[in-house]
């Protein structure tokens, strides 16, 4: 039986903490408190839906056993139990599931005082007659069996989908849609998604097609980008080390366009992988790298400062950075980064032979290059030195991978030649010993091409310790960071890592990778050849983020920086181009000035962090999260809402249209989706009242401060409502 329930707890808590926790001022504040704008979406817009919005068979069955049985004493009006609740207002499942005194929890019979007051007090008591008894106890005229199992039969119903909602629906449509490629859904998304004859409900089938599309899209490959940047260990590079690369700090327009060029590129390489259907693991030992000329000079300099004769803490990369044209930030190719001996290598400022180098071509470096971990991003992101001695290295490379780090419970046995352990800092016996028995081993290859600069050494490589590969159950012989990329490659938690992370990137929360729908999109994921595409495609439609089993442990999160700038930005474009002003280039709105970037540094955002598997995440509303929000959509809303972007004001039509844009493009809400018309009539009001002789703003602005609400609302500023 499918069943679901209202969404009005979820959009009612969100509501509740914006009007309740936010220290707002301001125009939008007398509006939203004299309006009752967010009340408008917990009441008029809900009113207007059943609340019960597909027939439930054991709900009726359990409300004609409470009403033939209950009723005549819980009731308001004469009630022999005073004080105890009104049965007979209660009329959809949304009235039992929210009533304080827990009448109604789903699965649970003990805890739903409903029924557990009718049977299980009758054996803790012992009084057949103040219990409600069955037909087999002293009262046998009060209640059937069959009454009792009908309410029982409904409580326990719920345990798998809960009262709240089955959310397989048009919100886990709209996050899906928004975390893939940030644009809304469509009238188009809504009627091919649905199941047949239903006017909410999601049709698995149906939406693999849909996210295919998505993710094939140049936005949804945007996203893709940006997901790998953060997923390898290879964005959000504030600063640069001066041992890595002089004194660039990323403080000049094109050193800003290097730090770019070095977070983009294996993102790049990693979606070349994806869209080429090859093995998601070549992740780990792929040479072939998309470059620009300037990182080709960039891992130039590095092969050459240290050995050759360029100092480590020189300004000349620097100073040579800043004078190459944008041309050469923006000249992508795939360079197969070698290892052959070169004799005569190109120099590092040489752009003429550097810029020659062609899509495919080899290009030979001294420092071994392999796969995501060996990125001068990687590299920049987790810097070593002589006392960490590339553990941070080895150990983030399996983050990146496996996404599991050294523990000390790991049981799997180290290698014979243990030469490479710090006796010093991790002796057998010490507290360290444990987990430094597989770490300093592992950690070994990178001696043999750089030192803690990640720099090649300028009196060449000596004294290596043996390597060797043991973690988390796996254990095998190796010689250099080629053989520890095949080791990681092979690893047996490859897929179930990867499962992981793009579960927790959607759900905003870690996935239980003992659930029996992760461990089955595992095993699709090494069935395909480790084929990205198809494992996405099988995760974003399963019960893991359709959440069609219920809303126990789902998040309703907010939109983080990334995506809530990106969906912004993409839904202006969707816009502009909509209304005919395609002419109108647009904007990166979340970069328009310092106030903006001001405003959007305040917002949370995806991360990684040293030595933690998973991600950095901040789901969770807040008053300076959403004060920033709010602030941001203040501050674009000039560059955003102009007649020459669209929004007409002058007329009844026109108002209507800029408004309608405002809920299908920037909400999120298209005509078909049932809350769209009660979106539509909180931005009118908000227009009216600030139109109106009390406030006093001209149209424009009025117009504006309805597309405020519209940018901060939870429908933009939310995800998984």
């Amino acid at each position: 039986m499918e069943r679901i329930f209202s969404r009005r707890p979820l959009r009612f808590r969100y509501c509740r903490t914006l009007k309740n926790r936010i220290l707002k001022s301001g125009l939008l504040l007398l509006l939203m408190m004299g309006l009752g704008a967010c009340g408008e979406f917990e009441s008029k817009d809900l009113a207007s839906e059943p609340k019960v919005l597909v027939a439930n068979e054991m709900f009726i069955k359990f409300k004609k056993a409470i009403d033939k049985n209950c009723n005549a004493c819980h009731t308001s009006v004469n009630s022999l139990t005073p004080g105890v609740s009104d049965f007979a207002s209660l009329k959809t499942e949304d009235d039992w599931a929210n009533h304080p005194l827990k009448l109604v929890v789903a699965g649970d019979l003990r805890k739903s005082l409903v029924y557990y007051r009718m049977r299980f007090a009758k054996t803790i008591t012992g009084s057949a007659s103040s219990n409600m008894p069955f037909e087999t106890a002293e009262a046998p005229d009060n209640m059937t069996q069959q009454d009792a199992d009908d309410i029982a039969n409904y409580i326990m119903s719920l345990g798998s989908t809960t009262v709240t909602e089955q959310a397989a629906d048009l919100g886990t449509l709209a996050k899906i849609k928004m975390v893939l490629n940030g644009k809304a859904i469509s009238t188009l998304d809504v009627a091919s998604t649905l199941k047949d004859g239903s006017s909410i409900l999601i049709d698995e089938e149906k939406l693999k097609a849909r996210v295919q599309i998505w993710l094939q899209e140049p936005e949804g490959q945007e996203k893709l980008k940006n997901f790998f940047m953060l997923a390898l260990g290879q964005n959000q590079l504030e600063g640069f080390s001066n041992n890595l690369l002089g004194f660039v700090q990323a403080n000049n327009n094109r050193e800003v366009r290097f730090r770019e060029n070095m977070s983009e590129s294996f993102a790049r390489t990693a979606l070349k992988i994806v869209n080429e259907d090859q093995p998601f693991t070549n992740i780990v030992s792929s040479r072939n790298h998309a470059m620009t000329s300037a990182l080709l000079s960039g891992y130039r300099y590095v092969d050459a400062s240290g050995a050759q004769s360029v100092p480590m803490n020189s300004r000349a990369f620097r100073d040579h950075l800043r004078a190459l044209p944008v041309g050469d930030f923006t000249d992508w190719r795939f360079v197969n980064l070698t290892n052959r001996n070169n004799d005569n290598p190109t120099a590092f400022d040489d752009m003429a032979a550097l810029r020659a180098v062609a899509d495919n071509d080899d290009f030979s470096l001294q420092i071994r290059r392999v796969g995501f971990f060996s990125t001068l991003a990687f590299q920049v992101k987790w810097m070593t030195n002589v006392d960490n001695d590339f553990r941070v290295t080895a150990n983030q490379a399996l983050i990146g991978a496996l996404n599991k780090t050294f523990e000390a419970g790991d049981a799997t046995a180290h290698g014979e030649d243990l030469s490479a352990l710090d006796s010093d800092h991790a002796a057998p016996g010490t507290a360290c010993y444990q987990c430094h028995r597989l770490l300093d081993p592992m950690r070994a290859v990178f001696r043999q091409s750089m030192n803690e600069n990640y720099r090649v050494p300028a009196s060449g490589v000596s004294n290596v310790p043996n390597a060797y590969f043991a973690f988390q159950d796996y254990r095998q012989d190796m010689q250099n960071v080629g053989q520890l990329a095949t080791n990681i490659k092979n690893h047996p938690y490859f897929a179930d890592s990867w499962v992981g992370k793009l579960c927790q990137f959607v759900n905003s929360q870690p996935c239980d990778d003992k659930d029996d729908e992760f461990n089955r999109i595992a095993d699709v994921f090494r069935n395909s050849n480790f084929n990205f595409m198809t494992m996405a495609v099988e995760l974003l439609t399963s019960p893991l983020v359709t959440r069609e089993r219920g809303l126990d442990n789902a998040m309703i999160s907010i939109s983080r920086r990334s995506h809530f700038c990106r969906a912004l930005e993409v839904r202006f474009a969707e816009h502009i181009e909509r209304t005919g002003s395609a002419s109108i280039a647009p904007r990166e709105l979340c970069d328009l000035n310092n106030d903006v970037r001001s405003a959007v540094a305040l917002i949370s955002d995806d991360d990684v962090a040293r030595g933690a598997p998973g991600f950095v995440q901040s789901p969770d509303t807040s008053p300076f999260n959403y004060q920033s929000v709010e602030r941001l959509c203040k501050l674009i809303a000039p560059t955003v809402v102009r007649a020459d972007h669209g929004f007409g004001f002058g007329n009844t039509e026109a108002l209507t249209n800029s408004l309608d844009a405002m809920v299908n493009t920037f909400m999120g809400l298209p005509s078909n989706h049932p809350r769209h018309e009660a979106a539509e009539r909180v931005l009118k009001a908000i227009y009216d009242k600030a139109n109106s002789t009390e406030v006093g703003l001209d149209e424009i602005n009025s117009l504006r401060e309805s597309f405020i609400f519209a940018c901060s609302s939870p429908d933009l500023a939310g995800m998984g409502l």
